[in-house]
């Protein structure tokens, strides 16, 4: 792994506040908070004109994340480069706390109840990943992303919240995860032999699979799933992305998933 040099002090540019906050993409938060008010007024109404059932607890939520959220985007950037495995560290040990401490649902445990507010590790999880593999990601070079012992760590980082967050069961939160990483190292100059490679591989082993004679698992059948979510991800990226009228191909996994796996692996979907 190669290392950039960190620039010195005195080439480093420090911004103001009032340059932070004129650098706030406003737009895109004006549009979260469109979203989330479609999500409240939606749970109002499912709670039968009644804050107390779903809204409020939902609206306090929504603006307490979202003002965390803008304090985030208003502090140095570098101060989350150094925090970054530090942030992915806790998120994981929240993670692994679930199957402990999470309260189950419907068949699935995926919240911690703080008292105070509940939590679900398997969202916090997705942040602190990505800024993780950024940051390993900053330090390498082009040519270390086309050797593929230097790929080891990253997909390490996602193998063990995919299998925690499978097991929840939370099966859509697994798929956006190892899409997640696909793209990144993608965009970090992942070489298409690799892909072609790996498709080659597990196509292979697949074919291999299907000689023996036993079931085929569950575990089995998300592995692949996943490869098809990944692939799929790939291509769209590469012919126009959500203008891609093929993008409707995402619902043939949903369909697939539900058909497939047990009803508790799908409802919260």
């Amino acid at each position: 792994m190669t290392f950039a040099s960190e620039a010195p002090p005195s080439s480093r540019v420090q911004l103001s506040l009032l340059d932070r906050i004129s650098s706030v993409p406003w737009p895109m938060l004006m549009l979260v908070v469109i979203l989330s008010s479609v999500g409240v007024a939606m749970q109002y109404s499912a709670g039968g004109l009644n804050w107390q059932t779903y809204a409020g607890d939902h609206l306090i939520r929504t603006a307490l994340f979202f003002s965390l959220a803008l304090i985030a985007g208003l502090m140095d950037i570098r101060l989350w480069f150094r925090v970054s495995y530090i942030v992915f560290g806790v998120t994981l040990v929240m993670l692994l706390a679930v199957p402990f401490l999470g309260e189950e649902f419907n068949g699935a445990k995926r919240w911690i109840d703080l008292r105070v507010t509940r939590l679900q590790p398997s969202e916090l999880i997705q942040v602190g990943f990505i800024m993780a593999l950024a940051r390993y990601l900053h330090t390498a070079s082009w040519e270390e992303m086309g050797r593929p012992l230097d790929l080891i760590f990253p997909v390490l980082l996602a193998v063990l919240p995919i299998y925690l967050i499978m097991n929840q069961p939370d099966l859509g939160t697994s798929l956006k995860l190892m899409a997640c990483l696909s793209v990144i190292l993608f965009l970090a100059g992942l070489r298409w032999w690799l892909v072609l490679a790996g498709l080659g591989a597990f196509n292979g082993a697949s074919l291999l699979r299907l000689r023996l004679s036993r079931p085929v698992s569950n575990g089995e059948l998300f592995v692949a799933l996943l490869v098809d979510v990944v692939t799929l991800s790939m291509q769209l990226y590469l012919s126009g992305g959500a203008t891609n009228p093929f993008i409707f191909l995402y619902l043939l996994q949903v369909v697939l998933a539900a058909v497939d796996f047990p009803a508790t692996a799908v409802a919260l979907e």
